[in-house]
């Protein structure tokens, strides 16, 4: 099998929604269990990534010999999926801060995850680097006496390092963003501030229908849903092996081919396949939900 890890980059408010829960938050959204860490459920990813290859290739050949076959209503032989995912775990939390507008946190836990997780796949792990708490990417985020300021939390005792500015510089090159952009705005924190932040920094919006003959809200149509920022980073590893046998029907009964784990791959970098931004979760009608999906490079250039 091969595998490939990706970043995905929220570009607007995101709901992947875990259904309805009594309490403050009508509408919350996924969780870790055990870390309580914002995520986006590996099941959801492949039906929005489904859903895009569908609506861009306009080739149902492709959309069942990548995801598998849709027995519905069909007299087609059924196959599995050739790809598997992970769910989209947590890299990096935007937060409002005094000096940047705002900040990429992240932490050690996470970054010791992702080198965990990467072991398992053909890639560099030098982008990484060797990370520490307490740093940053730019002392320009600093304010007096070294302080990181992240909403209403003052952060004492940062540094600049360069394995940090490093870091930000190699996840800039990978998702094409400008120079600077977040190699001038990142920080590791501990894993308890990262935490606190995963579990306060969610945006919460109060959704509401008006009675259009009252002009006001109606009955029972207040409600307040959880969303993950714009500029969330997460990451997910995708891998592929050869299609099951798919079939195709022909005047004298099925035609069968198969596409190698390499050639499923390349499918998927195809932008003219998959497009590298489509929606996921609610809130489509409104915005909500665009992501940007790309496979990281190996190696960092300077």
């Amino acid at each position: 099998m091969k595998r490939q890890l990706y970043v995905v980059r929220a570009l607007s408010a995101l709901h992947p929604g875990s259904g309805s829960e009594i309490g403050i938050v009508d509408l919350p959204i996924q969780r870790e269990k055990h870390t309580g860490f914002p995520k986006i459920d590996a099941s959801s990813f492949k039906g929005a990534m489904r859903a895009a290859v569908r609506e861009t290739a306009q080739d149902d050949a492709i959309v069942q010999n990548i995801f598998g076959g849709d027995v519905s209503g069909t007299d087609q032989p059924t196959q599995a999926g050739a790809i598997s995912l992970s769910d989209c775990r947590l890299l990096a939390l935007p937060v409002k801060s005094l000096n940047n507008i705002f900040v990429y946190v992240t932490c050690p836990f996470v970054l010791n995850r992702l080198q965990g997780e990467l072991v398992y796949t053909e890639g560099d792990q030098s982008w990484i680097g060797d990370y520490q708490a307490g740093t940053v990417s730019s002392s320009e985020m600093l304010a007096m006496n070294d302080g990181l300021v992240l909403d209403e939390y003052v952060l004492d005792g940062f540094t600049t390092d360069t394995a940090t500015t490093t870091l930000a510089q190699s996840l800039e090159q990978q998702l094409g963003l400008s120079s600077g952009f977040m190699s001038e705005r990142f920080a590791i924190i501990s894993d308890e501030q990262f935490g606190q932040l995963c579990r306060l920094g969610m945006e919460v919006n109060a959704r509401i229908r008006i009675n259009p003959e009252s002009g006001t809200v109606a009955e029972g149509a207040l409600f307040y849903e959880e969303n993950i920022p714009a500029e969330t980073l997460f990451y997910s590893f995708i891998g592929a092996t050869k299609t099951k046998r798919f079939a195709t029907k022909v005047e004298n009964g099925y035609q069968f081919k198969e596409w190698t784990a390499t050639e499923v791959m390349e499918h998927l970098t195809d932008p003219l396949v998959l497009p590298p931004v489509f929606q996921i979760g609610g809130g489509a009608t409104i915005g909500h939900g665009l992501i940007q999906l790309q496979p990281v490079r190996e190696g960092v250039t300077s």
